[in-house]
């Protein structure tokens, strides 16, 4: 029985990792953050939950982006990209991916994204 109950656990298990990792960035613990999402994409790939695995490596990218692992936040958000053309996830995770994808690309450091979408 114990594990069953592990196993019916570890969905419950993967979204609190994943919603502990993200909720961590933008209050400036991105270690933490890090470690959290470490531990979910693993989860999510030993349960098959591509979707879970995709939300996983953007968060991740981003807190590493925050980090100053700048290179290797692109070869996590290039990883997302392409796990992402051959899913149908909600445009929240496509706007992280974005958001994320050109604050690695900011050369200040900020923590702050740059505006993707302009008026001009």
């Amino acid at each position: 029985m114990v594990g069953a109950a592990s196993a019916a656990a570890s969905p419950v298990i993967l979204d609190a990792l994943l919603r502990l990792g993200s909720n961590l960035i933008p209050i400036g613990h991105e270690t933490e953050a890090a470690a959290h999402l470490e531990a979910a994409l693993a989860l999510a790939r030993q349960l098959g939950e591509r979707d879970q695995e995709i939300s996983a490596l953007l968060h991740l990218g981003t807190a590493r982006q925050h980090l100053g692992e700048r290179e290797r936040a692109q070869v996590l958000f290039q990883a997302g990209l392409t796990d992402l053309r051959s899913t149908a996830l909600t445009v929240t995770c496509i706007t992280c991916c974005i958001t994320g994808a050109a604050a690695t690309r900011n050369k200040t450091g900020s923590r702050t994204p740059p505006t993707v979408w302009s008026r001009r």
